[in-house]
Parts: structure tokens; sequence; C-alpha cells
């Protein structure tokens, strides 16, 4: 499906931005969609925002309380959710968060403090970060973007997890695309009726335990 399909259109979706990065991501995109856009540079509550079935949160580098907060709020609400952030050596956007469907983004987090040695700068939230950037980036972020709501509103694909992840390297690069697994017994998605990842999990359980019958009689 395409970002300018009549279907993604007619859906409500809500854009946060903060910084210079993000009010650009925000403008890109109501150039191309109907959308809602929000400074949320001096803060913003969930009961001022217009009713949405998808927040964007463009900032200009990554806002951990802010992400956390908007999370929180997502699943209370029943939205989809995802940000879109530049950082001092990558631009990302994801997890396209879907509660119900998708791990999420506090699942995110503790994936990738798993496979993480040492945090780098540009996720310490009380660290001066660069402010800068060209202006191609705002169109690779917009892009990502309309990948991600494609993926909200029709579905990762086949034999996909969601939560998708997509990251460009500013040093070498390259683009990369990756999910995230829910973390089991998550206080916050897994009480939404679990993830894709548990029901696939589930639906190839019994084809395991086929297989180990199977030996036994052999």
């Amino acid at each position: 499906m395409s970002s300018t399909d009549s279907s993604v259109d007619a859906k409500q979706i809500l854009v946060l931005t903060k910084g210079a990065f993000g009010d650009a991501v925000g403008a890109r995109l109501s150039e191309l969609l109907p959308v809602t856009v929000r400074d949320v540079a001096e803060g913003t509550h969930p009961g001022l925002w217009p009713y949405t079935e998808l927040v964007v949160l463009a900032t200009s580098h990554e806002r951990p309380r802010l992400a956390e907060a908007v999370d929180e709020a997502a699943f209370r609400l029943g939205a989809a959710w995802f940000p879109v952030r530049h950082g001092a050596t990558d631009l990302q956007c994801g997890p396209v968060v879907v509660p119900g469907r998708t791990a999420c983004h506090k699942c995110y987090l503790a994936r990738r403090n798993q496979h993480r040695r040492v945090a780098g700068p540009e996720h310490d939230p009380d660290r001066a970060q660069p402010t800068g950037f060209p202006r191609h980036h705002v169109g690779i972020a917009t892009g990502f973007a309309l990948q991600a709501i494609d993926e909200v509103f029709a579905g990762p694909g086949p034999n996909r997890l969601g939560a998708t992840v997509r990251r460009f390297d500013q040093v070498v690069g390259t683009v990369s695309r990756s999910s995230v697994v829910a973390v089991d017994r998550c206080t916050r998605c897994r009480k939404s009726g679990g993830s894709r990842s548990e029901e696939l999990f589930e639906q190839l359980a019994p084809l395991s335990a086929g297989s180990k019958d199977l030996g036994r009689a052999i």
C-alpha cells in the first residue's frame, strides 16, 4: 500500500514535534498527508490531543522521557505510535508500536540495553546534542515515517513481527531494518492480549511438539 492511498488519507494522524528537525519532519509530512501537527516544545498532555489513530513523535534527538509518556498514553488510548529522531551518528524511525499487536517502547529499550555494552552520548537525555542537520536527512526521515505509517495501517507484511525500527547510519551511509520482540511479562504490552511475537510462538509450539513425537516414533 502507498502512503498516498485514500485509506491512509482518511486516518487520524497526530504529529508531535520538538526541535528544529522535528518541526521540519512535521512540516514535510503535512505537505504529503492530512495530519495534525502540534509543537510540544513547551510540553503536552494526552488530554489536549485530538482524537487520533496514530501518534508520530518527531524530535531533533532522542527524548526518553517524552517517548515513555507517549508510549504509556498510546496504550491507554489504544492508538499506534512511533518516534522518528535525528541523532549525532544516525537517524532512526521506530519502533512502530501498535497496542495489542506489537512490542511496546519499553520492550525496545530493554532489548537495546541487552545488546549494548556502553550507551552512547546520543542516548543521554541530559547531554547537549547537536542541533544542525542536512536538509536531505529530513527527506530520509519522512520516507521512513511514510513506511512506518503504512506498517501501522496495512500490517508489517507476512512473516514479520512488526515493531519495526528503521535506521540510517550517517557514518557509513547504510540503511537497516529490524523488529523488536516483546519482553516476557512486560507490564505494558503483555496486558493488551499478547504481541505478534507471542502469537507466532504459540503457532509454532504444536509443530515443535509434533516433531518430537515423530522422532520418538522413528
